[in-house]
């Protein structure tokens, strides 16, 4: 679902920190929860769990053919991870993550 700064400024802070460092400019940003429903109760996936391959669009007002693009996700505690695009697709970007909560931002740099 879309990400709200306002209500989630340290996560923001810590994209902007994270993306400062890589000379990145931020684009999207979307909260993700991955979990599953069992017995009509939706619980998350251990973040500890197997890898889940996700692949976003880059939106075309974003997409630069000469950028790397990677995504930053920021989890519980401000933990950051920079995930790798992981396909040639010049309008999509590919990561692997894990189950659980976080924000993802695409940057570019």
């Amino acid at each position: 679902y879309n990400f709200d700064a306002k209500k989630s400024s340290l996560a923001k802070a810590t994209i902007d920190s994270t993306a400062e460092s890589l000379k990145a400019t931020v684009g999207p940003i979307i909260n993700i929860e991955l979990g599953k429903m069992s017995n009509g109760k939706y619980n998350l996936l251990s973040s500890d769990g197997e890898a889940i391959r996700i692949v976003l669009g880059i939106p075309k007002n974003f997409v630069q053919s000469y950028k790397t693009y990677v995504v930053i996700r920021v989890r519980e505690g401000g933990v950051s991870t920079i995930l790798k695009d992981l396909d040639s697709n010049p309008d999509t970007i590919t990561f692997d993550t894990t189950g659980g909560a976080g924000v993802y931002a695409i940057v570019k740099y």
